[in-house]
């Protein structure tokens, strides 16, 4: 039996589309019991109330619909059947911005018209987008005097900008890249862009350079933080010949500056007023680092091996310098900077430590933020239940125009087995899409009391509940790196369950003679961190579970 967080029979949502002309609603359909109406054609009665809960119908509709394998449903206030019982002749032409308005909703489980009601409750931030799309507000006008409110800065235009980690200070919705350098030579970084990059793969010794300063000196590089590069940097190897050389990074929209510093050749470095350095990695051969004059760490910290496992951050006027014996070979100096607030309340972006630069282009992206209480989803997001980690994109069977839809992830380190042990099940669709239907046939097939599909039907985190346990191509979907930046797998081998059990005729081409589908199942496999693979385990044997679900 599934364990269920929902206390109330409907859940209204906020929907991600562009401001429409209707207002998202989900519900879950019960009987009189609470026992949810599985796959059930109902009829659903909305109605738009003025000033109170037992106000002027304002706009009333109908809707026939039905519920899927949970009991859930999913209407646009907005879009159903008019009545012509409201005062309003359309649902566009009610007033948001001069009285409450609430939601009456009424359902007939058989489909018909015989309505009972079910609750009404107020409708609070969701519908007002509407309000700001037809109030013809002149942002222009208000620009200048919302300039020099610190307090609307703070408390709206928090949201807008940068992320809440030094580590992704530009976020984490960007566009993975893998840049071989011996195909390809140099990689500069793309103009209007930043580049996060912790791993590059080469088994030669070549040093490893970032605008013609040495950052690493041979071998395979992986550090704890990210380089940051900007728009222009070149990021090279001292030959781009034969054996492997591969760098992996994601490409956000650029925000930070990023800040490449010699200090042989410039001398100290003064941190430029309204600005924060974040420095992740100083190189040198020499005998120390200074910050204002006072010595922060011997050459054994910051040596030619050595990352930084945090960033070290100075602030406007701070002097960094390197103090070198009279003979210096190298001493750089890499890091970015961002503006002194960019990092306030978590939510960044500020333009300075001053907001008089405030337009009215971002003065109407404030307001609409605020007043349609919309978000930005990325990868990397915390979003329904867990950490977003696909985001549909246009030629996905899932996407939709205008909308944001994806894969949300949830991992609390758990490893057990798959199940099934010693069964048969014939579960072996790998197709995008198929996950949910794999889980509950082996949650109905399998009898042991935990099993990684079980484990993954069972789960709820708030109100979802619609976990599942995902097939290869579904899993694949997801960037390398972010299971190793958010599930803390290591960059060496390891695996996770898919809800594949093995086939002789499989499409991974994985010859495996003494293998069955009774004894055994795919996991997702990455060598050395990022080669994927599908392979193969014992069912009785124990691996990582991480649950999906599609929001």
């Amino acid at each position: 039996m599934k364990r269920l967080l929902l206390l109330l029979f409907f859940i209204p949502f906020i929907s991600l589309a562009q401001v429409p002309q209707g207002v998202g609603y989900q519900g879950v359909a019960t009987d009189a019991n609470g026992i949810e109406l599985v796959n059930q054609a109902i009829s659903i009665r909305a109605s738009v109330l003025s000033g109170s809960a037992t106000g002027t119908i304002e706009w009333e509709e109908t809707h026939a619909t039905t519920t899927d394998t949970f009991g859930l449903f999913t209407l646009t206030i907005g879009q159903g059947t008019n009545t012509t019982n409201g005062a309003q002749a359309n649902f566009a032409d009610i007033s948001w911005g001069t009285n409450t308005h609430f939601l009456k909703i009424e359902m007939d489980v058989t489909g018909g018209a015989n309505y009972s009601f079910m609750g009404t409750n107020q409708m609070m931030s969701v519908p007002y987008a509407l309000f700001a799309e037809s109030a013809n507000i002149n942002y222009d006008s208000i620009s200048n005097l919302l300039s020099n409110d610190s307090t609307f800065i703070t408390n709206v235009g928090g949201g807008i900008g940068g992320g809440c980690d030094f580590n992704y200070p530009d976020g984490l919705d960007g566009e993975p890249i893998i840049h071989d350098f011996v195909a390809n030579g140099p990689y500069t970084v793309p103009a209007g862009k930043n580049l996060y990059t912790n791993m590059i793969l080469h088994n030669t010794a070549d040093d490893i350079f970032i605008n013609s300063k040495k950052i690493w000196n041979s071998g395979l590089m992986f550090s704890n933080l990210n380089i940051i590069l900007s728009e222009g940097d070149v990021i090279s190897l001292d030959t781009m010949l034969t054996t492997t050389k591969v760098m992996f990074g994601l490409l956000v929209d650029k925000k930070v500056q990023s800040l490449t510093y010699d200090f042989v050749a410039n001398g100290a470095y003064t941190v430029p007023s309204g600005k924060n350095l974040y420095i992740y990695r100083i190189y040198h051969n020499s005998l120390h680092c200074e910050v204002n004059s006072n010595a922060i760490a011997t050459n054994s910290i910051f040596n030619s091996d050595a990352f930084l496992n945090h960033h070290l951050i100075l602030k406007s006027g701070d002097i960094i310098d390197v103090i070198d014996n009279g003979s210096p070979d190298f001493e750089n100096m890499f890091g970015y900077l961002a503006d002194e607030n960019y990092f306030a309340n978590c939510g960044g972006g500020g333009s300075s430590s001053s907001s008089s630069g405030l337009d009215s282009a971002t003065v109407a992206a404030m307001i609409t933020s605020a007043i349609s209480n919309s978000v930005s989803i990325g990868i990397g997001d915390y979003y329904g239940g867990g950490i977003v980690g696909y985001i549909f994109q246009p030629g996905d069977a899932d996407y939709i125009l205008g909308e944001t839809h994806g894969y949300t992830l949830y991992q609390d380190n758990t490893g057990i087995d798959w199940g099934c042990i010693g069964t048969t099940t014939n579960v072996v669709n790998n197709n995008i899409g198929q996950g949910p239907n794999n889980t509950q046939t082996l949650v109905s097939l399998c009898t042991e009391t935990t099993f990684a599909a079980k484990w993954c039907d069972d789960l709820v985190i708030g109100p979802y509940n619609d976990w599942f346990l995902p097939t290869y191509l579904e899993a694949t979907l997801i960037d390398p790196s972010f299971y190793l930046n958010h599930f803390n797998f290591q960059p060496n081998a390891w695996n996770m369950w898919l809800s594949e059990e093995f086939s002789v005729s499989n499409p991974y081409n994985y010859n495996c003679p003494s293998c069955s589908s009774a004894d055994n199942a795919w996991t997702l496999n990455y060598i050395n961190g990022y080669t994927i693979q599908a392979s193969l385990k014992n069912t009785s044997s124990t691996s990582k579970v991480i649950g999906f679900r599609k929001f």
